[in-house]
């Protein structure tokens, strides 16, 4: 692990302890809207926040945990939006519904973003900005 990457991973850990108190007792649109970060500079490309998305899939857990995708998709959203972008969290169910499981990602301009495997193979039936 490179040294540039250790406040990436401060910060994921530390948005996820929010979002965890968020989701235990707020509904998800104004966790939404709490997770709301100023936008600082305007980025030009998504290219930035794919890797945060593949940082946060492998760091973001312990050897016996992995936290479900709802956190880990807002926590992806405060820190794009920290690194000013315009992000969407998207819920969605599999093209071939077989189970009431929803899966949760980022989109940014409807480029998914992440975390993975992001939207891969699921139809969005919500979208929160």
């Amino acid at each position: 692990m490179t040294l540039e990457r250790v406040p990436a991973i401060v910060e994921m850990w530390t948005d996820y302890r929010l979002v965890r108190s968020l989701l235990s007792s707020t509904p998800l649109p104004e966790v939404v809207t709490a997770l709301d970060v100023g936008q600082g500079r305007k980025p030009d490309t998504t290219s930035d926040v794919v890797p945060l998305g593949r940082l946060l899939n492998r760091r973001l857990r312990l050897p016996w945990w992995q936290p479900l995708c709802l956190p880990r998709a807002l926590v992806l959203y405060r820190m794009a939006r920290r690194r000013g972008f315009t992000p969407q969290l998207v819920i969605g169910l599999p093209t071939v519904a077989d189970s009431k499981d929803a899966h949760a990602w980022v989109e940014i301009d409807g480029r998914d973003v992440g975390p993975p495997p992001g939207g891969r193979g699921h139809l969005p039936l919500a979208r929160y900005s």
